[in-house]
């Protein structure tokens, strides 16, 4: 207990307001107006008259070089209490606490009366709006300064709430309004209700302003942090949609492997060409409601003077911890455990190690613009990749709409069991380099349109058997060089009609042409064996068998052989029906008057021309 004795002098308290705290010292001093020690004339006891009264600091903070909380808090026009350490000499007061209370009196109106016991600073409510120190044209705040003098306190530029929050949305950020009029403490905004913070006073307390009626429903004031908050929300930031859903119909072709490529697997495929619809775990979203519900005396508040709030909030069943930024920016934790971080303009995460991020259950990211993503920045880590890995059972689905979809390396690899590919419109795969498919199964090309391949040179190789199959035409055209059918086995080209058509060049049909003393031959065959025709072509010969007349339209028939020239029909030879002719003619005799003549002919001019045939028949 402190005596007469103490210091040498007697402990005295005090009871004061303070008007100045721009401490040039930064000790956190203020310049307090003590009641019963100074006048309320400020032309007798200016403020720069005052004594500067030290802040009494909690045993909490250390009050030592770095080390302790920052001596702040009182502002001009804060009742404040202590005592002084020098006694009744009364030059060195000491702050110990302020006092709350309930102001009435608007100090705007009697500022110029120059009274003490009220906030100091200036106040001179004929500034032009524009011209006010938290104008947003920094012109002409620099032309104010310039025109009032330079002043190091700045006592002008008055720290206060924000007078409006605009959320435009559209990735623009907040627009802050400034107030264009700043009164002195206390503010006349908050004339008539205590000084303890409205968030700290809750919905019960109806000079809180909280409320925007006065029958108990929850509708927070226009002003109010608040109301703030659920405009913010209402910006955009209600039924957000999200990603994954491709669509209300059935829409996604993939391609189906067939154990063939036959007109029957195509059509047994049908329905086939399907996906399954995929549905995202969660459609849209909004940002939760504010989960205010304090009551007084549970909420501890502490609010700046330029609108920045700190709420731990104690009420049962509302239990919350609150960070807000005067710019609608924040940090809350719910009573649930829930945590909403927003941020109003950009934000920033740096991370000068590793980061771990676990979710037990669902994650959901919608953009509305822009999605990048850099790895390997320096590009010379070893370790520099990128790694994507779904489990067993999940799936990985990319939806462009309406847009490009693109890789850009050096070699794409996919090892899947099954790859398929879908789209809605026409698809392009292209590139510089060569581009190889390969698969160990089968791979197959359906299309419900022409399928074109064209290159330099197409070359097609098969292990097994290569088959063409259509239910049309299939033409093979050339325009300048040949077309090259060959085998090592027997040739079959199956289909209700073949065409070979030439323009410049002849058309040729080999078979083992090269080899010396070859037995390879070319079969024509109409019906089962030939039982409708044939003509075989082979070292031995041409034979063409015909089971009914041979016949032409037009133009001469000629044949030529190096060799006798045989032909039969219906069991007899050209060789001997001409020899048979030739034998009748000479048994041709005419009527005279003495009776038959005998052979008029030259028998030997006869058996000449018989020879000369037979040398060219046989």
């Amino acid at each position: 207990m402190l005596t007469s004795d103490s210091m040498g002098m007697e402990f005295i308290w005090w009871v004061g307001v303070v008007e100045d705290r721009h401490d040039p010292m930064y000790l956190g001093r203020c310049k307090v107006r003590c009641l019963g020690w100074h006048t309320d004339d400020k032309k007798l006891m200016p403020p720069g008259k005052l004594p500067w009264a030290f802040p009494l600091m909690p045993i909490t903070s250390a009050s030592q070089t770095g080390v302790g909380q920052t001596p702040l808090g009182p502002v001009e026009g804060s009742w404040v209490m202590g005592f002084f350490r020098d006694g009744k000499e009364a030059q060195e007061p000491v702050m110990m606490g302020t006092l709350h209370g309930v102001p009435e009196q608007d100090v705007r109106e009697i500022y110029t009366a120059q009274i003490g016991f009220y906030d100091a600073r200036m106040y001179d409510n004929k500034i032009a709006s524009d011209m006010h120190p938290f104008s947003l044209d920094a012109a002409k705040k620099r032309i104010r300064s310039l025109l009032l003098g330079a002043d190091t306190r700045q006592e002008d530029k008055v720290p206060r709430e924000a007078e409006m929050l605009t959320y435009s949305g559209a990735g623009v950020g907040v627009i802050i309004t400034e107030q264009e009029q700043i009164s002195p403490f206390p503010s006349y905004h908050y004339l008539n209700e205590p000084t303890t913070n409205r968030l700290a006073r809750g919905y019960g307390d109806p000079t809180s302003k909280l409320l925007s009626t006065d029958d108990g429903s929850r509708v927070e004031s226009q002003y109010s942090i608040l109301r703030r908050k659920k405009n913010s929300r209402n910006a955009g930031q209600v039924g957000v949609t999200t990603g994954g859903d491709f669509g209300s119909t059935v829409n996604v072709r993939t391609l189906i492997q067939f154990q063939d490529f036959t007109l029957t697997a195509l059509q047994a495929a049908g329905d086939k060409f399907k996906e399954a619809l995929v549905k995202p775990i969660i459609n849209r979203f909004s940002e939760p409601l504010p989960p205010f519900n304090a009551v007084y005396p549970y909420n501890h508040v502490q609010q700046t003077e330029s609108g920045h709030v700190f709420e731990f909030d104690d009420t049962p069943d509302a239990e919350r911890i609150h960070l807000y930024h005067r710019s609608g920016s924040f940090i809350e934790y719910h009573p649930d455990g829930t945590v909403v971080t927003k941020s109003v303009n950009e934000a920033y995460n740096i991370v000068h190690s590793n980061s771990y991020e676990h979710i037990e259950a669902h994650k959901v990211e919608t953009i509305d613009k822009s999605f990048q993503l850099f790895v390997n920045r320096d590009q010379q880590s070893t370790q520099g990749n990128f790694s994507l890995k779904i489990g067993t059972g999940g799936s990985y689905y990319a939806n462009v709409d309406g847009g490009n979809y693109y890789i850009n390396s050096a070699r794409y690899e996919s090892n899947t069991t099954s790859f398929m590919v879908g789209t809605k419109k026409g698809s392009n795969i292209s590139g510089d380099g060569s581009l190889k498919l390969n698969t160990t199964g089968t791979m197959a090309f359906d299309s419900d349109g022409p399928l074109t391949a064209d290159a330099s040179q197409i070359k097609i190789r098969s292990e097994g058997v290569v088959g063409l199959s259509g239910s049309g035409d299939i033409n093979l055209t050339t325009s300048i060089g040949a077309i090259d059918i060959s085998t090592i086995g027997t040739p079959f080209i199956a289909g209700s009609g073949i065409k070979l058509h030439t323009g410049l060049a002849p058309i040729e049909i080999n078979a083992a042409e090269s080899a010396v003393g070859a037995t390879g031959y070319i079969n024509l065959f109409l019906g089962n064996t030939g039982t409708l025709g044939k003509i075989v072509i082979s070292p031995a010969g041409i034979v063409m068998q015909s089971p009914v007349a041979f016949s032409g339209t037009f133009g001469t028939y000629s044949l030529k052989s190096g060799a006798p020239l045989s032909i039969s029909g219906a069991g007899k030879s050209l060789k001997s029906c001409f020899d048979d002719l030739i034998d009748e003619i000479t048994k041709i005799t005419v009527p005279t008057g003495s009776g038959n003549s005998g052979m008029p002919l030259n028998t030997a001019a006869l058996n000449l021309v018989k020879t000369k045939i037979m040398q060219c028949i046989m």
